[in-house]
């Protein structure tokens, strides 16, 4: 085997271990949605960029 290939194993190795940790950290947030307790709707919602239809934004014509 040359350095070349055991070093892109070892960079997939890394990568896998990566995603899965980001995996993870979806699935908690996801959970934590599910059961209400991030009060997601209620910062969204006082956001100033919620626009409430395209009249809003100057863009509409």
């Amino acid at each position: 085997m040359t350095y070349d290939y055991l070093a892109a194993l070892a960079k997939r190795k890394e990568l896998i271990e990566l995603i899965a940790a980001a995996a993870d950290e979806i699935a908690a947030i996801d959970a934590e949605l599910k059961i209400g307790g991030l009060p997601w709707r209620e910062s969204y919602e006082r956001s100033p960029y919620m626009v409430a239809d395209m009249s809003d934004t100057g863009l509409a014509q």
